[in-house]
Parts: structure tokens; sequence; C-alpha cells
């Protein structure tokens, strides 16, 4: 309906495993470093660019580019 808004709990609660399970071992080693690099106080963005230094790379082989793969990254492995 045109012009009527819904909150996410009337949509269902989302899941915060925005990475598949399947793909998640792919993904540990990743989200591993990516959570040391955030406890050492280094922003999302600084993640990225320390993630691509290492030479770590998304599954489609890119450079990590966006703060928000971050986000979602870590939320898909938070505890």
């Amino acid at each position: 309906m045109f012009g009527k808004t819904t909150s996410p709990t009337s949509q269902g609660q989302r899941s915060k495993n925005i990475i598949p399970p399947e793909l998640r071992p792919l993904y540990a080693e990743v989200a591993a470093k990516a959570i040391e690099l955030r406890d050492q106080g280094k922003t999302h963005r600084e993640v990225c660019e320390a993630l691509n230094d290492l030479g770590f790379r998304t599954r489609t082989g890119k450079q990590w580019r966006h703060p928000q793969q971050i986000v979602k990254l870590l939320r898909s492995f938070e505890g």
C-alpha cells in the first residue's frame, strides 16, 4: 500500500546471519581478523583497508570497499 510504512517487528524479526550458513566457513578467518581489528579501535573503513592490505578478499575475489560490508560481516558472526 502506497504511503504506509511498516516497522521491522510487523514484518517479522530479521536474521542477524546475513552470510548464508554454507558460506560461513569461508568467512570465519576474515571475520576473526575483522573482530580483532575492531577491538583495536579501528573504524569499519580502516578495517576494510587493513583486510585488503593483509590480502583478504571477498568470496568473489574483490577488495573490501564499503564499511557496510564489515558491519554485515560482524553482525553475522556476533555471539
